[in-house]
């Protein structure tokens, strides 16, 4: 954005014949087209997130179960622990236990793979 702007400020014929001068070189309608642009780019990148935004929300949801959010995204959502934060057998007992947790509670989901350090 700064850039597109500052381009309205410092654009010169010398530099790029076929271009137009900017607000420094006493052509303040250079700048306010490129406002007009910024502007124009910003309002798309709004109204397209929004409409992405909507659509997911009436798919998916923007936000994972309570319960997956309980036994842990990193663990729900692929299977493995993000953080050692323990010794590797401590580790482990967690990482069992939560595989029981989650073969119980999660129905139609691959049996997570228990890897050991």
């Amino acid at each position: 954005m700064s850039g597109a702007l500052l381009t309205g400020v410092f654009a010169t014929k010398s530099v790029n014949p076929a271009g137009a001068n900017g607000l420094l070189y006493g052509n303040a309608s250079l700048l306010w087209a490129q406002l007009v642009s910024v502007l124009a780019a910003a309002a798309l990148a709004v109204l397209g997130s929004t409409v992405i935004l909507l659509f997911l929300k009436a798919t998916i949801g923007l936000r994972p179960t309570e319960e997956d959010e309980m036994l842990g995204l990193d663990w729900t959502e692929h299977a493995e622990s993000a953080y050692t934060l323990q010794g590797a057998y401590a580790v482990q007992e967690a990482t069992a236990a939560r595989v029981v947790v989650a073969q119980e509670s999660i129905e139609d989901r691959p049996e997570p793979k228990l890897v050991t350090a």
